[in-house]
């Protein structure tokens, strides 16, 4: 990611005039160039008691004589009466600050245009053009469902009620996806609700599922359901099938204790592969592609491609350290597969298809990488910080040309519902980084430039990192006092 955004932050100068009445008090002030002006009321002991404007600019400002208009009527930000005494007015006039996005941290879909907060795969099919459909969590927990096209990002991305995990079957028009407790039907073309009728069958007991043209298929213990119904009937499996895979007349289906095919409703016969398999993948009515681990004493994490005699076509072998396969599906030319590889605490997905020297290219990849303690360590940005506290940072003010006042502000990064802020040590809003409202841990650091800051923020799947420019052009504002009687 590389993009520029304009802080949306000001800072401001007021030349106030004592007042002895408590009507609204008018406030003259002086700027020595155009920008944006953030303006606070102090009480006696230095304590903000009144954003009196945030990220502000000159042209909102009423214009007078001697300089730029502004009111205040007395009042707090909670809207209460303040108590009679003197109040002091100070804030900043920031030119335009460059916010620049850097990069994206820890989870490489966030790049993508559209991306949606996922957090954690939980299924995903292959359609042809590269075009993914994927299920998964955002980081509170929600289901969704998003389509992915190679070039275009994501198209759609649509909330899931249900308890995880959710599966996916396609169909002609229509991803039906299941859930612990429910039945979805999505249009792929847009993610709304298709209207098409969902399984009559409890979403609980089924073990599996899959798809062959518009029938989505089922296994639910020891049988097998088709919906719509077909004819004949599907053939009675031989245990309880863990993965199922379907193409024409043809399904596979893996259990503990193996693999079977079934061939135009016959019944089904185990394949001779010595393979502890946990998915299955097809396109055509012969091979079929999987991922699993040899029964051996020491087994290694593979991809491969079979027949049905169990002779394995195609193997692509992990190392036992390395993340762990646990979802293949192959491509619709059957020229390759994506496959979904994961440990407890990361993701990777890869694309890899047949190259012309019979080995494996891979074209694309994307990692998840959980990081609920992201932050700086050595200047490097580190998924888990020894240190989470968000220090506060120095920068050099600019000189203001009217007053002679320069000095530094400490500044600190915040975020609520109305984006992520630098904010000074006593509580003023300087900068606006991003106006993203989901934000759950932001951190700073020292850029290497002296006017310049690194902000890295996060919401549970990912982070972004953004550097912040020119700070030394703010230039503090010194307005004067109010008594209010």
């Amino acid at each position: 990611m590389k993009k520029s955004v304009t802080a949306f932050l000001c800072a401001l100068v007021l030349a106030a005039s004592h007042c002895s009445a408590r009507a609204e008090n008018h406030i003259t002030f002086a700027i020595p160039e155009s920008g944006f002006v953030t303006l606070g009321i102090f009480d006696s002991a230095g304590r903000l008691v009144r954003a009196l404007h945030t990220l502000a600019p000159t042209d909102d400002f009423r214009k007078g004589l001697n300089g730029l208009i502004t009111e205040w009527d007395g009042y707090n930000d909670s809207g209460g009466i303040l108590p009679s005494g003197h109040y002091h007015i100070r804030g900043y006039l920031i030119p335009e600050i460059e916010v620049e996005g850097v990069a994206y941290h820890f989870n490489d879909w966030l790049s993508e245009t559209n991306a949606p907060a996922l957090a954690w795969i939980e299924d995903f099919a292959v359609l042809p053009g590269d075009v993914l459909v994927i299920s998964g969590k955002t980081p509170q927990g929600t289901l969704f469902c998003a389509r992915h096209e190679a070039g275009k990002g994501f198209l759609w991305s649509a909330q899931i009620e249900g308890v995880p995990p959710v599966q996916i079957a396609i169909l002609d028009r229509t991803a039906l996806l299941k859930t612990s407790s429910s039945w979805h039907a999505l249009a792929l073309s847009s993610g709304t609700p298709s209207g098409d009728e969902v399984p009559p069958y409890d979403p609980v007991s089924v073990d599996a599922l899959t798809s062959s043209g518009n029938t989505a298929i089922f296994a639910i213990g020891n049988h097998l359901e088709a919906f719509p119904l077909m004819d004949p009937p599907l053939p009675k499996p031989p245990c309880t099938f863990s993965s199922l895979a379907a193409s024409g007349s043809t399904i596979f289906g893996a259990a503990e204790e193996g693999v079977f095919i079934s061939q135009d409703s016959s019944p089904f016969q185990k394949i001779p592969l010595p393979i502890r398999v946990t998915s299955l993948s097809t396109n055509d009515n012969h091979t079929f592609w999987f991922t699993g681990a040899p029964m051996s004493a020491d087994p290694a994490p593979i991809v491969a491609q079979s027949d049905a005699t169990g002779e394995i076509l195609r193997l692509l072998s992990s190392e036992p350290a390395a993340l762990l396969p646990v979802l293949v599906r192959a491509l619709p030319d059957f020229a390759g597969f994506v496959v979904l590889e994961q440990s407890h605490a990361s993701q990777r997905m890869r694309l890899i298809r047949l190259a012309e020297d019979k080995g494996w290219t891979t074209l694309w990849e994307r990692v998840i990488q959980k990081a609920p303690a992201f932050g700086f360590f050595n200047g490097n940005i580190v998924e888990d910080a020894p240190l989470s506290a968000n220090k506060l940072l120095r920068v050099r003010l600019k000189e203001n040309p009217l007053t002679g006042e320069n000095g530094e502000i400490a500044l600190s990064a915040t975020y609520g519902p109305q984006g992520t802020f630098l904010m000074t040590e006593d509580g003023l809003p300087v900068v606006c980084v991003s106006n993203r409202t989901d934000i759950t841990r932001v951190l700073m650091d020292y850029g290497l430039a002296s006017s310049t800051l690194r902000l890295i923020q996060g919401n549970g799947a990912g982070a972004e990192e953004f550097l912040i420019h020119n700070l030394d052009s703010i230039i503090p504002l010194n307005v004067g006092g109010i008594e209010l009687p």
